[in-house]
C-alpha cells in the first residue's frame, strides 16, 4: 500500500481584540459550511484555491486547516519576502477577494515537522484585524480567500488531488472554527473537501437565477389591536441545491420573524399582535439570498384596524376581512373561534344569540376569557346550530376591560368527519347589554358584527389559501428536510394520509392532487398489501486514498414514486459526499440537507412534469454517496447506516420498509393507553420480559414531534407496570386538545403509540 505525504495549510483569522478559549463544545452547526472550491490546471502550472465561507453569526474570528497530498502538489510562496521569515518559514502566496477583500492583514508561515508524520509539514497563518477597516464578516455565503498551490510536473494528466478541510484528532488540536467578534459564541462549520483536477475541463459556468418568494399568496392583511396576524414567508431557488437566507430587513415594533437559512427552499413564520397603541398601516419587508449573491425582495402591508363606534360592538376576529379565519380539517375537535366584546362603556353583563352551520360542526363547548373573571356563563340550545348564551357577576362587577385582547369567550368545535372544505359563517345575532346594577335601568341592545367565519380546511391546503398548489409542495418540502417548522392546523392540512405525520407520502400525494384534482380521504389509508420493501448499504472497494462508494440498495415490491430517509455516521471518522441518482432513480428530484451530528436527509420524488416517470419494482441500487476517510481511518461495511426510512407508491400509499440485518429482539410489550380518547388523565401499562433489569424510559410528544413530558426513566426488573398521565407538560401546564405520542425505550429496543386528548 503506497504511504502519502500531506500538507496542511492551517489559517486562523483575529479580528477583534482580546483572548480566545478553547472551552467552545465541538458541534458542527447546521447552516454554517466551509468549502474548498474546486480548481483546474496542468502539470507545471501555479493556480489558485478558493475558500468559501457559509456563517450564521458574525465572524470576528476565524481558524481552518486543509490538508492535502503533497506528492504531486505543493503550496506557492511569496519567496520575495523571505528574509523577513528565517530560514525554515515562508509566506504562503494568497488574495483576499470578495467577502474577506479589505479586511485582513495577512501573514503567514511553513514549519517542518517530524517527516515521518503522516502531515509532511504544517502551514499556519494568521489574520490580524486593521483597526481602521471593518473587524468581522458579517452573517452570509461566499468565497473569502484564495491561495495559490504548485502542480508538480509528475502529477498525471486526469488525476485529481483532493484538499479536505479537517481538525486534528488530539487533545489541543487545532480545528475548523470561527468566533462572533466578542468572542463569546463560535461555530464548527460542516466541513466539504474539493479537488483539484490535473489538466481536467472547467465546467461553464451556470447560469445564476435569482431566487423567488413563494409565499404568503398575499400582501396585504387586516389585523384588529389586540388580534394576532400570523404567515409563513418562503422563498426558492430555481438553481437546485444553492444556499438560502432569508431575514426580515424591517418590520413593526413587537413583530416577530426568525431569519431562516436553507438549500433550494427556505421558510419562516411571521407573527406580530399589534398592541391598543398601534393602528394605521405598517409594513413588513423581506429579503433572499442565495449563493451567487442574487437577491429577490418581498413586502407585506398590515393594516391595524381601531375602529371608532359608537356603541359597543359584539364581534368575532375569525372572519375574511381579517386573515384570521379560525378552522381545521374535518373531524379535529379543537378549532376555537373567539367572541370579541369592544368596551366603549361599561357593561355589567351580556346576552346573544350565535349560529353556526351544524351539519358541517358541532359546538363542543364555551370558555371564558380573563375579561370575564368571577362571572357566571349559561348556555342553553334554542335551535338547531343556535345557542343562547349569557353572563353576569353575582356581585354586579363590571365586564374587565381589554388589555391585549378584547375576546370574551372561546367557542370550540369539532369538524364533522363529513364536513367539505370551504367556509361556513358564525353568526352572532341578538346582542343585549346590562349597562348598570341598577334595577330601574333596563338593558339596551348592542350592535353585533354577523361576518364571522369557520373554515374546513382541504388536505392538502397546507398554506391554508383555499388552494392545493405548488406553494403546499414547497411548504412540506421545506418541513421534511429540515428547514422550515408546521404549526399544528397547517400539519393537519399536509398530513393527507392521516397517519399523523408529514413525509414523503403526503408530497406524492400533494403532486397527485395538483395534476388529476383528485381529493384524498380523511380517513387513515392502509399501507401497501404487496409486501414489503427492503433497504441495504453496500459498500463498493476502497480507492487508493482509502476512500469508498456507498450504494443505497432496494429491493422494491411495487413502483416508487418518493423515498425520505437519513444516513447516519461519524463526521470525526468519514465526511459524505453528495449524493448522486443512478439509473433507476434519475427521474426523481433529488434533495439533501445536513442535519448535524453526523445525520445526512436525503429527499427524493416524483418530478411533477413527469409523473409516470416512478422508480420500477425489483432490485438494483437507488443512491450513491462517495464516503471520505478522515485521517488514517480506512472506511468500515458499517461506517454509514440508514434510519428513519419512507417511501410511497405513485397513489401515495406507504411501502413498509424493513432491514435486512440489525433488527433487535423485542424484549417489551407496550398497551394501548386507557382511556382512549380521555380527559382529563389516562393510563398506560406495559410489560418487561426476561431475567435481567432494564432501563426504561416513557416520554409524550405532541403532533409537531416535540417533547411534552417525561413519564417515567428508570431501571426496572421484568414485570407490568402501569403509568397515568395527566395532560400536563413537564412544566405543569395543561396541554390542548388533539393527538399525541407516547414513545417507550426497553434498552435498545422501542415502540411508540398514538392517544388523543379530548376536550
Amino acid at each position: 500500500m503506497l504511504r502519502f505525504k500531506f500538507l496542511v495549510v492551517a489559517a486562523v483569522i483575529l479580528l477583534v481584540a482580546g483572548v480566545w478559549t478553547a472551552a467552545f463544545a465541538q458541534i458542527e452547526t447546521v447552516g454554517d459550511t466551509i468549502r474548498v472550491v474546486d480548481a483546474y490546471g496542468d502539470p507545471g502550472d501555479t493556480i489558485p484555491v478558493m475558500l468559501y465561507l457559509a456563517n450564521t453569526i458574525e465572524v470576528g474570528g476565524l481558524n481552518f486547516l486543509l490538508r492535502f497530498d503533497s506528492t504531486h502538489m505543493a503550496p506557492a510562496y511569496d519567496w520575495a519576502s523571505i528574509n523577513t521569515w528565517g530560514d525554515e518559514t515562508a509566506p504562503l502566496h494568497y488574495d483576499l477577494i470578495n467577502r474577506g477583500a479589505g479586511k485582513f492583514l495577512y501573514t503567514n508561515s511553513i514549519n517542518s515537522i517530524d517527516t515521518s508524520s503522516t502531515f509532511g509539514h504544517i502551514v499556519t497563518g494568521v489574520f490580524i484585524g486593521d483597526p481602521d477597516l471593518a473587524d468581522d464578516i458579517a452573517v452570509g455565503a461566499g468565497t473569502f480567500v484564495r491561495f495559490y498551490v504548485y502542480i508538480k510536473p509528475t502529477a498525471i494528466a486526469g488525476d485529481s488531488i483532493a484538499i479536505t478541510p479537517f481538525d486534528e484528532q488530539f487533545s489541543g488540536g487545532r480545528m475548523n472554527e470561527y468566533f462572533d467578534p466578542d468572542g463569546v459564541d463560535s461555530r464548527y462549520p460542516f466541513k466539504i473537501r474539493g479537488w483539484v483536477h490535473v489538466s481536467g475541463t472547467p465546467p461553464e459556468p451556470d447560469h445564476n437565477e435569482p431566487p423567488f418568494f413563494t409565499q404568503p399568496s398575499s400582501t396585504v392583511f387586516t389585523v384588529e389591536q389586540g388580534n394576532q396576524v400570523q404567515f409563513v414567508v418562503g422563498a426558492a431557488d430555481p438553481n437546485t441545491g444553492q444556499r438560502l437566507e432569508l431575514s426580515m430587513v424591517s418590520g413593526p415594533s413587537g413583530s416577530t420573524f426568525s431569519d431562516a437559512i436553507g438549500f433550494g427552499s427556505v421558510s419562516s413564520s411571521f407573527s406580530w399582535t399589534p398592541n391598543i397603541s398601534q393602528a394605521g398601516s405598517f409594513n413588513a419587508s423581506f429579503r433572499v439570498e442565495d449563493d451567487s449573491a442574487a437577491v429577490a425582495n418581498f413586502s407585506v402591508v398590515i393594516n391595524v384596524t381601531a375602529p371608532e363606534i359608537e356603541e359597543d360592538l359584539l364581534y368575532t376576529t375569525s372572519q375574511e376581512a381579517h386573515h384570521l379565519v379560525r378552522g381545521g380539517i374535518p373531524g379535529v375537535n379543537d378549532v376555537s373561534v373567539p367572541v370579541n366584546l369592544s368596551d366603549l362603556n361599561v357593561l355589567y353583563g351580556i346576552q346573544f344569540d350565535l349560529t353556526y352551520d351544524y351539519s358541517v360542526m358541532s359546538m363542543d363547548s364555551i370558555t371564558p376569557t380573563d375579561r370575564l373573571s368571577g362571572f357566571e356563563t349559561y348556555t342553553e340550545v334554542i335551535g338547531p346550530g343556535v345557542t343562547r348564551l349569557l353572563t353576569f357577576h353575582l356581585d354586579g362587577d363590571r365586564i374587565a376591560a381589554s388589555v391585549t385582547s378584547n375576546a370574551i369567550f372561546y367557542c370550540w368545535f369539532t369538524m364533522k368527519s363529513t364536513a367539505s372544505p370551504g367556509y361556513y359563517r358564525f353568526k352572532l345575532s341578538n346582542g343585549v347589554a346590562a349597562v348598570s346594577p341598577d334595577p330601574e335601568q333596563g338593558s339596551v341592545a348592542i350592535l353585533v358584527d354577523t361576518l364571522g367565519t369557520i373554515a374546513v380546511d382541504a388536505l392538502g391546503d397546507v398554506n391554508l389559501d383555499r388552494k392545493v398548489d405548488v406553494a403546499d409542495l414547497v411548504s412540506v418540502v421545506a418541513y421534511i428536510i429540515g428547514n422550515s417548522s408546521l404549526s399544528t392546523r397547517n400539519h393537519r392540512a399536509g398530513d393527507i394520509n392521516a397517519d399523523s405525520y408529514v413525509n414523503v407520502v403526503d408530497l406524492v400525494g400533494i403532486i397527485n392532487m395538483i395534476f388529476t384534482n383528485v381529493s384524498p380521504s380523511p380517513v387513515p389509508k392502509a399501507m401497501f398489501a404487496g409486501g414489503s420493501a427492503e433497504l441495504d448499504i453496500v459498500m463498493m472497494a476502497e480507492n487508493s486514498r482509502g476512500d469508498r462508494t456507498l450504494a443505497l440498495r432496494g429491493d422494491l415490491p411495487t413502483e416508487v414514486a418518493g423515498m425520505q430517509f437519513d444516513l447516519k455516521f461519524d463526521p470525526e471518522l468519514v465526511e459524505l459526499g453528495q449524493p448522486e441518482r443512478t439509473e433507476l432513480t434519475t427521474g426523481l428530484d433529488l434533495l439533501v440537507k445536513d442535519q448535524g451530528n453526523g445525520r445526512l436527509r436525503v429527499l427524493m420524488y416524483v418530478d411533477p412534469n413527469d409523473l409516470k416517470d416512478v422508480v420500477e419494482s425489483g432490485v438494483g441500487d437507488l443512491l450513491t454517496v462517495p464516503i471520505y476517510s478522515i485521517g488514517d481511518y480506512a472506511v468500515s461495511d458499517d461506517a454509514v447506516t440508514i434510519e428513519g426510512s419512507v417511501l410511497s407508491d405513485p397513489s401515495a400509499q406507504e411501502i413498509p420498509v424493513s432491514r435486512k440485518t440489525g433488527q433487535l429482539p423485542q424484549t417489551f410489550s407496550l398497551e394501548q393507553n386507557y382511556p382512549n380518547p380521555f380527559n382529563p388523565e389516562t393510563h398506560i401499562s406495559f410489560s418487561i420480559d426476561g431475567q435481567q433489569v432494564q432501563s426504561v424510559r416513557l416520554d409524550v410528544y405532541n403532533i409537531l414531534g416535540q417533547k411534552v413530558t417525561t413519564l417515567l426513566d428508570d431501571n426496572l426488573a421484568p414485570g407490568s407496570y402501569q403509568v397515568t398521565w395527566d395532560g400536563t407538560s413537564s412544566c405543569g401546564e395543561k396541554q390542548a386538545s388533539g393527538v399525541y405520542f407516547y414513545n417507550i425505550v426497553v434498552g435498545e429496543s422501542r415502540e411508540t403509540k398514538k392517544m388523543v386528548l379530548a376536550k
